[in-house]
């Protein structure tokens, strides 16, 4: 197995763009741009678990195999709720809105839980979550092969949070924040056959405004 880059995103630009689909949930707000240079959600998480989901919607097709990446440039302890993370086979807004997800959340006592949920027209179901000691710059990266759903942090698998699920089967990457926690250098991408071993990191393409470039 291989990983086959579709589509990055280096968020180096004013405003968010037509490449992504915000999926606009009540009171979560938007994923946004952040100093021209990163990306994160609108505003803090509200208490029914809401936040800023964006999806991408430029060029590129998507097996239902597929992966989600982006570096973790900060994980505020703003509070217990917010967070940063990526998503697969998302789809859908506010009250269709659907996909996979893994997210970095402050736990309070100094350490970051990281989780691993589906969301299901607007319903959020916990899969799994574990504590794990992420660092500034760290990658995320959400897998979904099948009905096998796993999360790697810098390229090592985190084997608590290996999951099996099959209410999502298609839909793009993308990615999740709450005010203040920011990501960038996010990579999409299917999952094929043949090439380099799975754990190997995908080739990154050079980046302009979120479209690759040769």
């Amino acid at each position: 197995m291989a990983y086959t880059s579709v589509a990055t995103d280096n968020f180096n630009r004013a405003s968010l763009g037509a490449n992504w689909s915000q999926q606009n949930v009540a009171n979560a707000g938007n994923i946004q741009i952040n100093a021209s240079i990163r990306a994160h959600g609108q505003y803090n998480a509200q208490p029914t678990d809401q936040h800023a989901t964006a999806v991408w919607a430029g060029s590129g097709s998507f097996n239902d195999d597929q992966y989600s990446l982006a570096t973790l440039l900060t994980i505020d302890d703003l509070g217990t709720a917010n967070r940063v993370g990526v998503t697969t086979r998302a789809s859908g807004s506010a009250g269709t809105r659907t996909h996979y997800e893994a997210y970095v959340i402050n736990n309070g006592v100094g350490n970051k839980t990281t989780h691993i949920c589906r969301w299901v027209n607007g319903t959020r179901t916990a899969l799994a979550n574990t504590t794990v000691a992420w660092a500034a710059n760290d990658t995320l990266r959400l897998v979904s092969i099948g009905t096998g759903h796993k999360v790697y942090r810098n390229d090592a698998e985190i084997t608590a949070l290996a999951v099996t699920d099959s209410n999502i089967t298609t839909g793009k990457p993308g990615i999740s924040s709450t005010a203040g926690n920011y990501l960038d250098n996010w990579d999409g991408g299917n999952i094929t056959s043949g090439g380099g071993p799975l754990l190997g990191g995908p080739v990154r393409p050079r980046l302009t405004e979120g479209r690759l470039v040769a």
